[in-house]
């Protein structure tokens, strides 16, 4: 449940500058944002890939600093 919790709170300001960026990057090819078909084409369908990416990446790191681990962390130092 922890590991969940920790990417949700850290997906939804990646996603909100990862659509920043693809809409900044789609003014800058000259494509207009009017036509919905376009829009759901070029803004959409990227959004869905860097989002799965985003919160896999998140889950590892989740993951890696052993957030769930019920057992007591060690240190050798």
């Amino acid at each position: 449940v922890y590991i969940h919790i920790a990417v949700m709170f850290r997906f939804f300001p990646s996603f909100k500058e990862e659509k920043k960026n693809i809409k900044m990057a789609m003014r800058v090819r000259g494509i207009s944002f009017k036509n919905p078909v376009k829009y759901l084409e070029y803004v959409s369908m990227p959004l869905l890939i860097i989002s799965s990416n985003i919160s896999d990446d998140i889950a590892k790191a989740a993951e890696t600093k052993a957030i769930e681990n019920p057992i007591a962390k060690t240190r050798y130092i």
